[in-house]
């Protein structure tokens, strides 16, 4: 029981600590900008690498957020 969890808690505890790290990676080594641009754009990344892995396609909604958000990260790159 323990042994089939175990990835589950891996995942859990490294997961958001590997996240949080690499965004003060990204801050140290690109503009606040780019960084910020790239940390925003992780959902929709999540989103692309869900749905390849469950083989389905995405709500239209989170298709239209994603659509939004890659916009809008565009606009506030560009000023």
């Amino acid at each position: 029981c323990i042994q089939q969890n175990l990835p589950d808690g891996v995942g859990c505890l490294f997961g958001p600590a590997g996240g949080i790290w690499l965004s003060c990676v990204a801050l140290d080594y690109l503009p606040a900008a780019v960084a910020a641009m790239l940390i925003g754009l992780q959902p929709i990344a999540l989103l692309i690498i869900t749905g390849i892995m469950e083989r389905r396609i995405p709500a239209p909604n989170s298709v239209i957020g994603s659509i939004i958000a890659c916009t809008g990260a565009a606009i506030l790159l560009l000023r």
